[in-house]
């Protein structure tokens, strides 16, 4: 009968255990889920933001390096 209420004592310490766990793992969880929301917000933010920059026009770049053809040719005989 001892053996039996001990054996007993001890479930039920191993249950209360396995609940605290899981309500921490529910919490990170819950801590994780609004993350990843908070995280797609910010994507789409961005997006819409890229969306608005894409309608002005690109600048001019000036050209870097050699030109081939007549240019230089005229500059090598001078």
């Amino acid at each position: 009968m001892r053996q039996l209420i001990t054996d007993n004592a001890e479930v039920k310490l191993e249950i209360a255990e396995i609940k605290y766990i899981v309500e921490q793992i529910s919490r990170k969880q819950k801590g994780q889920d609004r993350n990843i929301e908070l995280l797609f917000e910010y994507i789409d933010r961005l997006q819409e933001n890229q969306g608005n920059n894409v309608s002005s026009p690109p600048t001019e770049r000036t050209k870097i390096g050699y030109e081939i053809g007549e240019k230089d040719q005229k500059n090598r005989h001078k």
